[in-house]
């Protein structure tokens, strides 16, 4: 068995971070490509599914904030990558993946109360917390299934 020697934990770990390795490289593909669309499709989603109404968003000609959003996530899915083929050897990344999330989340709660009600930014609140709290989960009882897993 390929994974035999990997507690039920660690497992968990690795599954957790192989989606969202994926979901981190699609957001990236999908922003990079199609920025407002993306935008404007989760906008209609909490139109139409719970009668949010908010402005649609037109980013412009000039994509600064793209960018480094692109490349961040990115990073985050290379950084996923990196922990999902050996958590035992690279589980410090994880907390990389923390520090973002975390700050990811309470980025989109500070925006949507006090610069627009989008519901994007709900959305993006919302999925980052998840993230974050899963993850900080699975870290906990990942470090904790072995001794070898402490670090300075």
């Amino acid at each position: 068995m390929k994974m035999a020697h990997y507690t039920k934990q660690e497992r968990a770990m690795i599954l957790t971070m192989r989606i969202l390795m994926i979901a981190f490289f699609t957001t990236a593909i999908l922003f990079a490509l199609l920025p407002n669309y993306t935008l404007n499709y989760i906008s209609d989603i909490g139109r139409v599914m719970f009668s949010w109404y908010s402005p649609n968003v037109h980013t412009g000609q000039v994509h600064f904030w793209l960018i480094p959003t692109v490349s961040f996530l990115l990073a985050l899915s290379y950084l996923c990558a990196v922990v999902q083929k050996d958590p035992a050897q690279h589980i410090e990344y994880v907390r990389l993946i923390l520090i973002t999330t975390f700050a990811s989340a309470v980025g989109f709660a500070v925006y949507l109360f006090s610069v627009s009600w989008q519901f994007f930014y709900l959305v993006g609140a919302i999925t980052n917390a998840l993230i974050f709290i899963i993850t900080v989960a699975l870290y906990s009882s990942a470090t904790r299934s072995r001794n070898r897993w402490t670090t300075a």
